[in-house]
């Protein structure tokens, strides 16, 4: 049974990802606007069409809660139903972002890179050397990068 502050903070998540929604097809309308716009240059149709597909499958993959990701693998989701490669390898492809937006974040400290290590080990220094000095830190005395 859930509590009144658990309904409260369920139903401020669904809130926060309905806004987040809101915004990520305002600003698809906005970049299908502007790059409908003539500049005098065109285009053959289909690099045009793979464009739109790729747009669209952005705009689609940004407005997807993770756990839609998880449930499009799942063996059983859709009947007997096995995933595709292309299914599996959206998944790992998000689960890399998510992974490195989280090891390259501003606020990640030493202490939960060291948590991180000793969950994933050496991926986390993986990603870290990929990322290359790219990351940016604040400094845990005054909060400033």
């Amino acid at each position: 049974m859930t509590t009144p502050a658990e309904r409260a903070e369920r139903a401020e998540v669904d809130r926060w990802i309905a806004d987040w929604n809101a915004k990520q097809i305002l600003a698809y309308d906005e970049q299908v606007a502007e790059r409908g716009k003539d500049d005098g240059f065109t285009y053959p149709e289909h690099v045009e069409e793979l464009v739109a597909d790729y747009d669209f499958g952005e705009h689609i993959r940004r407005r997807v809660p993770v756990g839609v990701f998880l449930d499009s693998i799942k063996e059983d989701y859709d009947g007997d139903r096995r995933p595709s490669l292309t299914q599996l390898m959206q998944v790992a492809e998000t689960g890399t972002l998510l992974f490195y937006a989280a090891i390259g974040h501003i606020d990640a400290t030493d202490e939960f890179l060291e948590e991180a290590r000793g969950n994933w080990g050496p991926l986390v220094d993986a990603a870290l050397e990929e990322m290359n000095g790219s990351i940016e830190r604040r400094d845990p005395v005054i909060g400033e990068t």
